[in-house]
């Protein structure tokens, strides 16, 4: 290697599938390579401890950071914040915003708030428009369009028509009176025309359903969400309200094997904070950002996933979205997280950067912790020290999509 590196990491890397024993390389913000062994000229050096490992940063493809009006629930520090410390680099957010963001006017207001508070890089959906001339206005600020139960109308279709024509994702929550099933069935006369996703899937009928209209060239995508993933009805109380419900242990353990087999195209958290007193008093919706990879990690450590599922939270998000993020191909961001694996702890909401302190999963016992991450190449993290200010984060631009357009 002759250049001359701005970072060298020495250490246990995971790229594709595997951990190695490698060097992992970073010029200019960019990932440069990894070899197994060479010499090289670099301005800093990382040697990492026998119990840590170098991962890619995660994406998140559904998180809701509140702010205008709702950032008493959480705001666009706070929020990044909690993704930073959960090893998250990259997240795009909802927009049922108060106010819902529908148009370029309230768009350009969130904009603005995550441009001067953002930790972390950033895109965003867009509601359901007026008209789909509304979509022309926004397409370079936005990476899709989000459609809710109640908007599920004949009058999406030229909409969806001109989102698939600038190349705008499609993303629906997909359900019909709180049954997924049903929304399911509901949404795909949409996705066979138009292509889209299905975002926090929860049932084995609905794995099923898209599993299904998969294998028959339809073009849609899915996602399910950790707490589908390791929890059931019977493990909540208020603090597990979410939607769609948490389901059966049927349910659960389908969604489980489906991970398992990396047969979803990504995990989400859906991070949705709520006061605590909203969320006592029936609101859905719970923190993620700062739990998910710890779950995933641990899963993966004891055996219960392979390495690969890593990428469910990672690369395949960042395929999807046609983002160099991801893993660490020459070429893409320097997002890095490096991952201490040499404790075990249990999870407490009172330790959560963001505001919302409480979570379903408070008391389970995961193994290891997010010790430092780099975004861009930057030491973003370091020991639990935050090492860049606020408006840090940049806005991410989508590329072409390696699923559909």
């Amino acid at each position: 290697m002759t250049e001359e590196l701005d970072l060298l990491i020495e250490g246990k890397i995971y790229s594709n599938g595997e951990i190695v024993e490698a060097y992992l390389g970073v010029v200019d913000g960019k990932v440069a390579g990894i070899w197994i062994s060479g010499t090289f000229k670099y301005r800093e050096k990382r040697a990492l401890k026998s119990k840590e490992v170098a991962l890619p940063g995660m994406m998140d493809i559904h998180v809701h950071m509140r702010g205008l009006e709702q950032s008493y629930k959480e705001d666009w520090f706070s929020g990044t914040e909690a993704a930073l410390r959960g090893g998250v680099t990259a997240i795009l957010d909802m927009p049922n915003n108060k106010p819902w963001i529908r148009d370029e006017n309230t768009l350009m207001r969130k904009m603005e708030e995550a441009k001067n508070m953002a930790l972390v890089d950033y895109g965003f959906y867009l509601g359901v428009p007026r008209s789909a001339g509304e979509l022309d206005k926004v397409k370079d600020f936005v990476v899709g369009i989000k459609i809710y139960p109640d908007e599920i109308s004949d009058y999406l279709d030229p909409i969806l028509q001109r989102a698939k024509e600038l190349g705008l994702f499609r993303i629906f929550h997909a359900e019909v009176e709180g049954d997924e099933v049903k929304g399911i069935r509901t949404v795909m006369k949409f996705i066979e025309k138009y292509g889209g996703h299905i975002t926090h899937v929860s049932s084995a009928e609905g794995v099923r359903l898209l599993l299904s209209a998969k294998s028959q060239g339809i073009e849609v995508s899915m996602d399910t969400c950790p707490h589908y993933i390791w929890l059931t009805e019977r493990d909540i109380d208020w603090r597990g309200y979410v939607r769609p419900r948490i389901k059966s242990s049927m349910d659960m353990t389908v969604i489980k094997s489906s991970v398992k087999s990396c047969l979803f195209d990504a995990i989400s958290t859906d991070h949705a904070p709520h006061t605590e007193e909203e969320k006592k008093g029936g609101a859905t919706g719970i923190p993620g950002l700062e739990t998910a990879l710890p779950l995933l990690f641990t899963s993966v450590y004891k055996g219960e996933f392979p390495l690969k599922a890593i990428d469910l939270y990672s690369r395949n998000p960042a395929d999807i979205f046609g983002v160099k993020k991801g893993c660490f191909l020459p070429g893409n961001d320097a997002d890095i997280v490096i991952y201490d694996y040499s404790d075990r702890r249990k999870i407490r909401g009172s330790d959560f950067s963001s505001k919302a302190k409480f979570t379903p999963f408070e008391g389970f016992e995961v193994v290891g912790r997010v010790s430092s991450v780099y975004i861009r190449g930057v030491l973003a993290l370091d020991e639990g020290d935050l090492k860049v200010s606020r408006g840090f984060g940049k806005p991410i631009v989508r590329g072409k999509s390696f699923h559909f357009e």
